[in-house]
């Protein structure tokens, strides 16, 4: 009974995999397939190789699915039987799935075929992104050998051994193609490409909310290029930022593409709410584009530099400080307090303090400073 019901569950299985055209075309009902002629690099090919990429958008339109036409094995000799396999990806180049015309099979080594099995373990290694196929040379996988003949004979044996659960046994070069498809750098970057480009700005702010880390990353970038800055999707992604810092990088370089007005107003945000790590991300970031910054805005950028408790952000802050905003009164009169907080955090205002111009009580307080902690100094 057992034996059974595992027949039952691989055949249905094996039955969706290979004939899923139904499925395809009620997909593409919803809207008109949109072609893309691509020139995709395959390991296992010299040159690249030219295929129509299709993009089939959902009548939501909140994604799409791609799909392209390729063959079964890469064999430059005769004695491959090469199957044409459409790969279906998502909208970030993720493999899907594979579909088989009807009543197409593939085979494998002295002329054996697929079966029921074997193309679920296909599916499983080409969905599998760390693949031991991953790291395999093309010249590892056929096996050239000499005769008597002048013409040379495939071996049918691979220069490798795969463990069995990582392969189809017969087919490692099938495998050895069809994951390199399914898992190609060169497609995934021209479908990421292709859905940020055809994206609407409601998509972006959708991406920018969802779960998956690749989508707000795609919305950022498909953002700073096309120059949008309104006060909602800036808001928008500020939000994300402070719910998941690993964003915070994208968010910094997405910001300081932004008209001088948004920039400013942003990073004062960041660095008044965020912890450390973003305090020492925007004053970085100052560094490099505090030339373009209004002088006065310095002096209001940090509300109270007595907040600055960790030692990075105060020395970030004053050498920031320094650069763009030399001689201020109101930052020298902040830095002046710090002398009678800890040593460590005095020492940076001191020496912050030596580089300014200073009415004569102030002179006088850091010469009394310098007199009093000299030897450490």
């Amino acid at each position: 009974m057992l034996r059974l019901s595992v027949f039952i569950v691989c055949y249905i299985l094996s039955f969706s995999v290979r004939f899923q055209a139904e499925e395809t075309n009620a997909y593409a009902l919803t809207s008109d397939i949109i072609k893309h002629e691509v020139s995709i690099k395959h390991p296992g090919e010299k040159e690249a190789i030219k295929g129509i990429l299709v993009q089939i958008p959902k009548a939501n339109g909140m994604h799409n699915a791609y799909y392209m036409d390729v063959e079964s094995v890469i064999c430059h000799l005769d004695y491959c039987k090469v199957i044409p396999v459409r790969i279906f990806w998502d909208d970030l180049g993720v493999f899907q799935k594979y579909t088989l015309k009807e009543g197409a099979t593939l085979e494998k080594y002295k002329d054996d075929v697929f079966d029921d099995e074997d193309y679920i373990k296909l599916t499983s290694i080409m969905s599998n992104q760390k693949s031991p196929y991953k790291d395999v040379y093309i010249n590892e996988i056929i096996r050239v050998v000499d005769t008597n003949d002048d013409v040379d004979a495939y071996s049918g044996e691979t220069a490798i051994v795969f463990d069995p659960k990582e392969t189809v046994a017969g087919a490692a070069l099938t495998c050895f193609t069809l994951w390199h498809w399914a898992n190609n750098n060169d497609m995934k970057r021209i479908i990421n490409t292709i859905t940020a480009q055809s994206a609407s700005e409601e998509q972006l702010k959708n991406f920018l909310q969802l779960a998956s880390e690749s989508y707000p990353f795609l919305s950022i970038q498909e953002a700073k290029k096309r120059q949008w800055y309104t006060p909602e999707f800036v808001h928008l992604v500020l939000a994300k930022t402070f719910a998941e810092p690993k964003f915070l990088k994208p968010a910094i370089d997405y910001i300081e593409h932004a008209p001088t007005a948004v920039y400013t107003k942003s990073i004062k945000e960041f660095f008044n709410t965020g912890d450390e790590t973003f305090k020492i991300a925007i004053l970085r970031s100052l560094k490099k584009l505090g030339n373009k910054t209004p002088k006065p805005y310095f002096d209001t950028f940090c509300s109270n530099i007595s907040t600055l408790n960790a030692y990075p952000v105060l020395v970030n802050y004053l050498e920031v400080m320094s650069i763009h905003n030399p001689n201020s009164k109101q930052i020298n009169k902040q830095a002046l307090s710090l002398l009678d907080e800890n040593f460590i955090t005095a020492r940076a205002a001191y020496w912050f303090l030596s580089n300014q111009q200073l009415d004569t009580p102030q002179q006088q307080r850091i010469d009394r400073f310098y007199k009093k902690n000299k030897e450490r100094l």
